[in-house]
């Protein structure tokens, strides 16, 4: 006998996120924007890059309000400062504070508060704040993707040699970054440009925005991507890792794009 699913109706859940997240996200802005340029206290995480005192500050704030408006969703966040009672649930935020850390503490003003909620590892709802720029991107699963309140479209470029593309690099293990290299070195020779702006949430939101056609990276978390996967489907694109299995906040490499150069960036890859 055949199983039967049962599909789960997110709405309600969905609703109290955006209500959550909108608070949030106005609380981590302001501390980013405030200490932008004053940095205090710089770390670095073994094999993972710099935290700041700011990292840690936006999450610590930015999480009280995300427990407080949904107590039952466990928060998964960069900085793991989330004091929280254990819960025992299949919804679970994964937040990055401040993508782009070593851009923020360089003063380059490109990075972004993450914010993503997985239902069972699938992602339902996702914002990315970009305060800089002003600019705060929405998707929910099912509802399309919006920047600032207008909805958004990947590209329609088919055309490889047409395509703006975006990376990452792994700088802390050798042996990863000549991976990078060399699918790098195939992709840029088949492509108009490829940007980097150290910001995975930025890349991801300027393929849903339809900006860049494509983009790729290895050695992620849960947290740099899972907001942006969403507005990349959500605005009519795909996200697969580097094989083409359909994304999963479980593994650590990303393919977005708009749709229509994926089979063709597959195949350098």
């Amino acid at each position: 006998m055949a199983k039967t699913t049962t599909k789960v109706n997110h709405s309600k859940v969905i609703r109290r996120a955006e209500v959550a997240t909108r608070e949030a996200v106005a609380v981590g802005r302001k501390i980013l924007l405030t200490h932008l340029n004053k940095i205090k206290n710089v770390k670095t995480k073994y094999k993972a890059g710099l935290v700041s005192n700011v990292d840690v500050l936006a999450e610590q704030k930015i999480s009280q309000i995300l427990v407080r408006h949904l107590p039952e969703v466990l928060v998964n966040g960069e900085e793991k400062t989330t004091k929280q009672k254990f819960v025992e649930s299949d919804y679970v935020w994964h937040l990055d504070p401040l993508d782009g850390t070593t851009n923020y503490i360089h003063g380059y003003p490109i990075f972004c508060i993450s914010i993503g909620l997985a239902y069972k590892g699938k992602i339902i709802y996702g914002c990315v704040d970009v305060p800089v720029l002003d600019q705060f991107f929405e998707a929910s699963v099912g509802g399309g993707a919006f920047c600032n309140g207008k909805r958004i479209s990947v590209s329609t470029r088919s055309n490889l040699a047409d395509a703006l593309l975006a990376t990452g690099f792994f700088v802390y293990e050798k042996g990863i970054l000549r991976k990078q290299l060399k699918v790098f070195n195939k992709v840029i020779g088949h492509s108009r440009g490829v940007r980097r702006s150290g910001s995975a949430a930025f890349d991801l939101c300027c393929v849903a925005n339809g900006i860049f056609e494509g983009y790729w990276e290895t050695n992620l978390q849960a947290w740099d991507t899972a907001a942006g996967s969403l507005l990349v489907k959500e605005a009519g694109g795909v996200v697969t890792d580097y094989t083409g299995n359909d994304y999963h906040v479980g593994r650590n490499e990303i393919l977005a794009t708009n749709r229509k150069i994926h089979k063709k960036l597959l195949r350098l890859f």
